[in-house]
């Protein structure tokens, strides 16, 4: 311990005599060791780190399937139907989302909401922080309203009251009781639930009358708390029997249906898993390069000093002492790189969540946690060893003899081997860097250059919901709408707009109608009816998306609840149902909704599900386009509420401010919200993919600057040693020129071996990245040209300048320093 303290002591004293490669090489560790660090902290709060509940790798999320979805909501009688008959859950609980109209006290407000069965908060262990949970007697049709009240809107909207339990507040014109208030270390987010809400209400006690139909699907999913010891495939042999006994009891509603089960960490991070992997091994690359950087700092500094190690030899130390006095040094660089690594990580970890916050799920667990600091510890010292042991091991086997006869240059050669190999290594891990870094600025250009099927410029999107007394019945209803769309359309710069069902392109949701053409055989049960992804729409949807109309008609003023229902189809639609016919003036019914309409129009497809191949994200692709106002009255219920579609003369989000005030201005309770522009919606449908190229680009820049360094460092080295050899060169004549291609050939000789060797290993490893990349190949020729382009003439700069000194040597000075 005396000797490893003696080791210290003398390595810092040596590093304070150094303090630029001190200061070089710890800001060198400390950009590959934060970068490392950032990403871990993401993969360990996202990926590795267990749920925040109790016991959760009992939690499971299910859904229904059929021949369309794999995974779509379940029906609430079915779900009563699980919940009774299952024998592997403890316990399972319902969740669909709900946003609410807060009136009464202050100004009218939307929030999030959601609407859960009485198990849901159990099945998390979730206690209240006032009150108490929703009861078994609550969760039901015509129960007394009541409520729960997340931390976060409580601190915000009443002030922290800690009497709020028991007083009312007005939804949706309805006095809902409050009976808690949810803690806001909660968070539990999917697809048919996401983002924290506000308030919870029970589900049972929904309005709308179709939530109780078994055949009807209203966006509602389940949770489930296995049995202990009870296995996934165990649970699923259950749920099959329950629902082939359903399908048995209900053909109509459950022919054909099952039930999917996946563990609820799949959920909420399936998506996710691949890109964080990739990045990992992405960001240990720059890693490497900085230790690669490092250790060849270390080989041109232990030149200095083979003299010293040689004497210290040649007086008794053994060789193992040498190395491990040069392992000392490296492991203080290591953990002083590692603290300053730490600091980097921390800010770089958090701007990554504040830049990108919807690509990342579990974002409020990641963070710098023991896990990540140990991890953090772990590379420092691997690191350390990396980048000291050649170095080390080189001036361990110097020739005493010889160093001390040559003042210190007998194994210059052998250290420049090793530099040129380190040099390599650096190109050739920077190229894989930014082929993948390339390959991903590819393709979100392809993605952004694919037509989606309309117009996405000056378009803006939001949900109005308008005063609960406007909709006392499905007249006042459209009454309430029809003047909506007027007043929206007479505000200046408003060029187009249209009230729509709340569906919208590329926006994540979707609302699908089983259906069948008249004069074909009429399915047995809606299970066996085709499906299509339904739009209620407005007379001017087609104009504010600008889809072009192929054939026929759209929707008109016209009509509406008086005249005879009409429908449009998309050219999907058309190819599949009515090859070589036309479709104009056939009668589709759908089911559900009891509407059999005469198809008057064909438009344009959409591209709903995403830019990318859509069929691989969702099979459903023909659409349907139906009049707004001609929804049933027995669906046109409840408080008018619709989303909208807005094409504006100029930006989209600079009406915001005028749209809100001409719907206020209608009625005062009427609330406008989750305005957004349709660029904004496509730019969210990339986040992951955008994610992934910001920090691959930043990746790819680090490991060609350290690249760059690193050839930068060697080529100096050569030419310091070889300063006595280009003196002699020119005093015999060669010219400068001469010597200024002989460095730059030494340098670019390593430059391009590297290039070599990163092609051959980013052919391979870029195949990895092909669930990411859409519209250019793993093995993109541009891509790789581009990037040898550019990592070629980042390196010839780099052995540009000290070969430029060189070619500057006075000979005389040269030769009389020997």
């Amino acid at each position: 311990m005396q000797t490893l303290w003696q080791d210290l002591r003398f390595g810092l004293r040596t590093l304070a005599k150094s303090p630029g490669f001190a200061a070089i090489a710890i800001l060198t560790l400390a950009l590959g060791i934060g970068a490392n660090t950032a990403i871990f902290s993401i993969v360990n709060g996202v990926l590795l780190n267990p749920l925040p509940f109790p016991h959760p790798q009992e939690l499971t999320v299910l859904y229904e399937h059929s021949t369309t979805f794999e995974k779509s909501s379940i029906s609430y009688p079915n779900f009563l139907d699980w919940q009774r008959n299952n024998s592997t859950f403890a316990s399972m609980a319902a969740y669909r989302h709900e946003d609410f109209n807060i009136t009464g006290s202050g100004e009218p407000e939307r929030v999030r909401g959601g609407m859960v069965s009485s198990g849901f908060f159990p099945i998390f262990g979730v206690k209240p922080l006032l009150g108490r949970l929703f009861s078994p007697d609550e969760d039901r049709a015509g129960a007394a309203p009541v409520v729960l009240l997340a931390e976060g809107f409580w601190q915000r909207r009443f002030g922290s009251d800690r009497d709020i339990v028991g007083k009312q507040i007005i939804m949706n014109g309805d006095a809902y009781t409050v009976v808690g208030v949810i803690p806001a270390t909660f968070h539990f987010s999917t697809f048919n639930f996401n983002g924290i809400k506000d308030v919870y209400v029970p589900v049972a006690q929904t309005k709308d009358p179709f939530f109780y139909h078994r055949d009807v699907h209203e966006g509602m999913d389940a949770i489930g708390r296995l049995k202990p010891g009870v296995s996934l495939a165990a649970a699923q042999a259950d749920m099959a029997q329950i629902t082939s006994d359903l399908a048995a009891a209900y053909p109509d509603a459950d022919k054909g249906t099952g039930a999917t089960i996946v563990s609820l960490r799949d959920v909420l991070v399936q998506e996710v898993r691949p890109l964080l992997w990739l990045l990992l091994g992405a960001v240990a690359f720059v890693l490497l390069i900085a230790c690669v950087n490092v250790g060849n700092l270390s080989l041109a500094r232990s030149a200095g000093r083979a003299h010293e190690f040689a004497i210290r030899c040649a007086l008794g130390a053994d060789r193992w002492r040498v190395v491990r006095q040069l392992l000392t040094e490296s492991v203080v660089l290591g953990l002083a790189g590692g603290a300053l690594g730490a600091c980097v990580a921390a800010w770089g970890t958090q701007a990554a969540i504040r830049l990108l916050p919807e690509a990342l799920p579990r974002a409020e667990d990641v963070g710098l946690d023991g896990h990540v600091l140990l991890f953090t510890f772990a590379i420092s010292i691997i690191a350390a060893i990396a980048f000291g042991l050649v170095p080390a091991l080189k001036m361990s086997r110097s020739g005493v003899q010889e160093t001390l006869k040559e003042g210190g240059r007998g194994a210059s050669a052998g250290r420049h081997r090793a530099q040129s190999v380190f040099v390599v290594c650096e190109m050739a891990l920077a190229l894989i860097l930014l082929t993948g870094a390339g390959l991903m600025i590819r393709t979100l250009a392809q993605l952004w250059s694919v037509n989606p099927g309309f117009n996405t410029q000056n378009v803006l999107v939001f949900q109005v919901t308008l005063a609960p007394s406007l909709g006392i019945n499905a007249a006042t209803n459209r009454s309430a709408i029809r003047e909506l769309s007027q007043t929206l359309r007479a505000i200046p710069g408003v060029q187009a707009a249209s009230v729509t069902g709340g569906s919208v392109p590329l926006a994540g949701s979707d609302d699908e109608l089983p259906f069948w053409i008249d004069g074909r055989t009429k399915p047995a049960n809606a299970s066996e009816m085709n499906q299509a992804l339904s739009y209620f729409v407005g007379p001017g949807y087609l104009e504010t998306m600008q889809i072009p109309l192929l054939r026929g008609r759209f929707i008109a003023a016209t009509d509406d609840e008086h005249s005879p229902q009409v429908i449009a189809i998309d050219e999907n639609f058309a190819r599949k149902y009515f090859p070589e016919q036309d479709p104009i003036g056939r009668r589709i019914h759908l089911a559900i909704i009891n509407m059999d309409p005469e198809i008057v129009g064909v438009v344009g497809h959409v591209k709903h599900w995403g830019l990318d191949s859509e069929a691989d994200r969702n099979p459903l692709q023909e659409q349907i386009y139906s009049p707004f106002l001609q929804i049933p009255d027995g669906v046109f219920s409840g408080p008018p509420q619709a989303g909208v579609v807005l094409r504006s003369a100029g930006s989209p989000l600079g009406m915001v401010g005028a749209v809100r005030e001409a719907i206020v201005k209608l009625n005062s309770q009427n609330v406008m919200y989750e305005a957004t522009s349709m660029e904004a919606i496509i730019a969210d449908s990339l986040a992951a993919r955008r994610f992934s190229m910001i920090l691959l680009s930043i990746f790819a820049t680090l490991a060609l600057l350290l690249s760059s360094i690193g050839i930068y460092g060697v080529i100096s080295y050569v030419v310091g040693q070889r300063t006595r050899e280009i003196g002699i060169r020119i005093a015999l004549g060669a010219q400068r020129g001469t010597v200024l291609r002989l460095m730059l050939g030494e340098g670019m000789k390593m430059a391009m071996i590297g290039v070599v060797v990163g092609i051959v290993a980013a052919a391979g490893l870029t195949r990895l990245m092909s669930q990411l990349i859409y519209g250019v190949s793993a093995a993109d020729p541009v891509t790789f040209a581009a990037v040898i382009i550019i990592l070629t003439a980042v390196a010839f700069a780099a052995c540009y300048v000290p070969a430029r000194r060189a070619m500057r040597v006075d000979p005389i000075i040269a030769l009389r320093s020997e």
